[in-house]
């Protein structure tokens, strides 16, 4: 019973002195953000995305800042594609916070299909390493501190013959 209530102490203790680990933060540049009501059309078309909160516009920076909502998973791609449909495609999509990205690309059969995506994403300066396998997800490991270029990411991508259809960020 007493280290039952020591153990309980002590977790108690941990969990109220580390912090929680911080949520990434996504930042998109749009094409245009000219004025007020195109602010609030690209705030409203990033708020469609279910797990997006927090969204702030600034429109001198022509850009976007948003956090994710607690315990959701955070799909980039949701983002980019619900800007771009409401007609504020992003030339930039900056993230902050992330350690590791989960990446389906669809079709991924065999060595021949994810080697060259293998190579093309160990070019990229922030992948800290890629794991691209047969029929799986690819798994990236964020070098720490490092903000991630996803609109690079989605050009290495291409250009290596793919294009994801999600990308999970994970803090």
């Amino acid at each position: 019973m007493i280290r039952t209530g020591i153990l309980l102490s002590a977790a108690l203790a941990l969990a109220t002195a580390l912090p929680a680990a911080a949520a990434p933060t996504l930042k998109a540049t749009v094409s245009h953000m000219c004025c007020g009501q195109c602010a609030n059309a690209v705030k409203g078309d990033a708020e469609k995305v279910a797990w997006v909160t927090g969204a702030q516009t600034d429109r001198p920076s022509k850009s976007i800042t948003v956090a994710a909502k607690p315990g959701m998973d955070v799909d980039a791609m949701a983002l980019f594609t619900s800007l771009d449909k409401g007609g504020f495609p992003p030339t930039s999509l900056e993230l902050t916070g992330a350690s590791a990205i989960k990446i389906d690309v669809g079709h991924l059969c065999c060595a021949g299909c994810s080697g060259p995506l293998e190579t093309a994403l160990k070019q990229v300066n922030w992948i800290k390493s890629a794991q691209v396998k047969p029929n799986a997800p690819v798994m990236l490991s964020i070098e720490p501190g490092k903000t991630v270029n996803l609109n690079e990411l989605l050009t290495v991508m291409s250009k290596a013959g793919y294009s994801p259809t999600s990308m999970i960020v994970s803090g």
